[in-house]
C-alpha cells in the first residue's frame, strides 16, 4: 500500500540524501523525484478540476456561508 502514496517516495529520497547514502544524481533519488513529478502531473489537474466544480456549485447555489 505504501508504494501508492507519494510520501513514501519523498521520504525515501530525503532519507537517502540526509544519511549520505546517495547524491542527487543517484538513480534511486532520481527515480523518487520522477515519481513525485508524475504524481504532480496527474493530481494537479484533477485537483484544479474538483476545485473549479465545487466553486461553481457554491456560486450557483449561493451557499458560501451556510452549513
Amino acid at each position: 500500500i505504501s508504494l501508492v502514496l507519494p510520501y513514501t517516495y519523498g521520504l525515501d529520497g530525503v532519507r537517502r540524501l540526509l544519511l549520505k547514502e546517495a547524491t542527487v544524481q543517484t538513480s534511486m533519488v532520481v527515480f523518487d523525484t520522477l515519481v513525485l513529478l508524475l504524481y504532480i502531473a496527474l493530481l494537479y489537474p484533477l485537483a484544479f478540476f474538483a476545485f473549479r466544480m465545487s466553486f461553481d456549485r457554491i456560486r450557483r447555489e449561493g451557499t458560501t456561508a451556510s452549513y
